[in-house]
Parts: structure tokens; sequence; C-alpha cells
């Protein structure tokens, strides 16, 4: 057995009790000298995502959006995280 990805660790600490079914928009942004390596987008193609841009993506479940955002912010990223309401 290998070791975990970061991103299953990460789900593993976040309560069930906060999962739901909704729709999450996680956007992150690193500074010019602060880009990801490789793992950081190896850890985000482990979750069902859609990448709305290089930066911004959309996923089901509030567990999930908490842990893409802990995620980028352990890469340094400033995050911010919305529950859609309403697609326009």
């Amino acid at each position: 057995m290998g070791r975990k990805k970061l991103i299953e660790k990460l789900l593993e600490v976040i309560d069930d009790e906060e999962d739901d079914d909704k729709v999450y928009l996680v956007i992150y942004d690193f500074a010019w000298n602060k880009r990801p390596g490789k793992e950081f987008y190896r850890n985000l193609n482990q979750l069902n995502l859609t990448f709305v841009n290089k930066s911004c993506v959309l996923i089901r479940g509030k567990k999930h959006a908490i842990a893409v955002k802990l995620l980028a912010k352990h890469y340094g990223a400033d995050v911010h995280a919305y529950r859609v309401v309403e697609e326009l």
C-alpha cells in the first residue's frame, strides 16, 4: 500500500456532517513566485470537479469544496469558495 495523497488526508479530517449535494465555486490565485507544482493538479484530479479556467473549479459537495480550499492554501494560494445558488 502506497502513501496517501494529500487530498485523501484532507478529506479524512473534514467532518462528514459538513457535506451536502450543492455546487460550489472555488477560486484560487497563486502569487507569480509561488506557482504550484504538478502535485497540486494531481491532487485536484482525484476529485470529480470541472475546471472553469486554470484557477477556478466547480465541485459538488461542501466537503469537497473545503478540501480544495485547504489544498490550495497548503500550496500558498489565496482562496475563496462560494456556494452556487443559481446559474444564469
